[in-house]
């Protein structure tokens, strides 16, 4: 009836994204129905999932971006430890492969489309083989995640869908209203492993962080980082605020120079607003042109400020001052917040829809006096 309700309300206003959103989440629900009927198998392992006694285990991170890899970092170490004979197989994008490769030591790195077809997903299945434990964190399982589950056949699998019946380990209800590392650390807890280290294991490229550092400029007592772009429109910061965030900054004292961290896109915006600042302390470096650039900028920097996104959980990661500016979404913010003593956290005030550029700016100035008195303090030490 409700769903009646908002199609009759959304015809009659001509309110076509709603009518559209309305059409979306019922199709989804139908296709979820189907995939459980036909996809949807229980387990027929007898025992508990011990780490200890598995061989292989499939991380499922076909949808992750950076921030969820470097929360997650942590994983591939309490594993190692666990069980030094463990394979760990991941199944990730083309753009985050080399992370889990290179960086934290993933026996096998599948890519995978994020919208793979079925067949896809029944070779890369064949492919992998046998598994004892699957882990794929998702809050909702989708057909093509069910129909992989199947056709991978694990002995166990763990996620944050609590329906399914090929599901045993089932985190959502134990885990509500935990942060997304400490989901990961009830699970392993759950498979038999003790005093788990939370602490993200981020990647460290010293070139890259002596470059950054040589670029820096020396007259500068404080460096910031500032990170105004996130995903999606409603978690970036525009140019007006931007250039606000920077002028209260600057505010605050000469001793302080703003580093801009930007990804290829918005490069020709963060020239411009540069260009507004010449000669007052606001610069960018030039050579940035991947995520391992990005933690060495934080690395060398004496604080961050940023809007909700992955360079948030570096710094978390690094324990380095933390200003970090998140939409007024509580569950968004419970899995993703800034998992760190140093961060202060402002929230925007827009809910419906969401829009990062709503802060509150005298309470911005406020967290912007306390966040520098934290790097200088920090800085002293």
């Amino acid at each position: 009836m409700a769903t009646c309700s908002w199609l009759t309300e959304a015809w009659q206003h001509g309110n076509w994204r709603l009518l559209k959103r309305v059409v979306q989440e019922k199709r989804d629900q139908w296709r979820r129905v189907l995939g459980q009927k036909c996809f949807d198998v229980p387990l027929t392992a007898l025992s508990p999932c011990r780490l200890s006694e598995c061989k292989r285990i499939v991380l499922v991170r076909w949808d992750a971006k950076f921030g969820d890899a470097f929360v997650s970092s942590f994983l591939f170490r309490e594993l190692r430890k666990a069980n030094p004979e463990l394979s760990i197989v991941v199944i990730t994008t083309a753009q985050l492969a080399p992370l889990f490769e290179h960086h934290w030591g993933a026996d096998e790195v599948h890519i995978c489309r994020k919208r793979a077809g079925y067949l896809e997903l029944d070779r890369l299945a064949r492919k992998i083989g046998e598994a004892d434990l699957l882990v794929h964190l998702s809050k909702e399982l989708k057909p093509k995640d069910l129909f992989f589950i199947r056709r991978l056949h694990p002995a166990h699998v763990a996620s944050l869908d609590d329906e399914p019946r090929c599901v045993d380990i089932k985190l959502r209800q134990q885990c509500a209203g935990m942060h997304f590392a400490d989901k990961l650390a009830h699970l392993l807890k759950l498979c038999g492993v003790e005093n788990v280290d939370t602490a993200y294991w981020l990647p460290h490229d010293e070139q890259r962080r002596e470059a950054v550092s040589a670029f820096l400029p020396a007259r500068y007592r404080h460096i910031i980082a500032f990170n105004p772009y996130g995903a999606g429109h409603a978690r970036r910061l525009d140019e007006e605020s931007i250039c606000k965030v920077i002028a209260l900054i600057k505010a605050k004292g000469n001793q302080y120079g703003v580093c801009l961290l930007h990804a290829p896109g918005e490069r020709e915006e963060v020239e411009r607003i540069v260009e507004r600042f010449r000669g007052q302390g606001v610069f960018f470096y030039p050579q940035s042109n991947s995520m391992l650039d990005v933690v060495a900028q934080i690395e060398v920097a004496d604080g961050l400020i940023s809007v909700d996104t992955a360079t948030v959980h570096i710094a978390s990661g690094l324990r380095k001052p933390l200003l970090a500016l998140y939409n007024p979404d509580p569950e968004n913010y419970a899995d993703w917040g800034p998992n760190s003593p140093n961060a202060l956290v402002l929230f925007s005030t827009a809910k419906r829809p969401f829009d990062i550029n709503s802060l509150n700016w005298p309470q911005m100035d406020d967290g912007l006096s306390l966040f520098l008195s934290r790097v200088t303090q920090e800085r002293v030490a």
